[in-house]
């Protein structure tokens, strides 16, 4: 027997021992094994009605990501030793790596609840709130982010 814990037609099962399903796609499986959908439980009530990601957009979401947190990495990285300046950076290395440690041990915690719980558009609306936020607040304050160097002359 199998059990629909979905609410979407898939081909995917989940074998709960080693069993061979042949699947017609034109009717139901032909085997009658004990095998159960996976996909999308019924308990998160928001899958009802929230449309599913495409492929594509996943692979242009994976590739976004992939090639913009190294580069925003190291333009932080550097953007934040050029403010220090000659002064010994160690301490606020140390502080700026272990609060993106934090941030990537605790961050998927507190992501993987309010999905389960709300769904993507309450999971992804309130970081592409904070994007946006800090993206205002960057250039609000643009004019003030002086170099060391440049800042050392003007007090001279």
């Amino acid at each position: 027997e199998i059990k629909n814990t979905s609410n979407y037609n898939s081909a995917e099962m989940k074998y709960n021992e080693s069993s061979i399903i042949t699947w017609n796609f034109l009717t139901q499986p032909s085997l009658y094994l004990n095998a159960e959908r996976i996909g999308c439980p019924v308990q998160q009530v928001w899958c009802q009605h929230i449309p599913i990601i495409h492929l594509a957009q996943y692979i242009l979401s994976a590739v976004l990501i992939g090639m913009g947190y190294p580069v925003c990495n190291v333009m932080t990285y550097t953007l934040y030793s050029k403010l220090l300046g000659p002064k010994p950076q160690g301490v606020y290395m140390g502080w700026l790596t272990a609060t993106g440690s934090g941030a990537r041990t605790l961050g998927p915690v507190f992501v993987s609840q309010v999905y389960t719980h709300y769904g993507p558009r309450w999971t992804f609306g309130p970081i592409c709130g904070i994007v946006m936020a800090a993206i205002i607040l960057m250039g609000l304050i643009y004019n003030r982010l002086l170099g060391f160097s440049i800042h050392y002359q003007r007090l001279q």
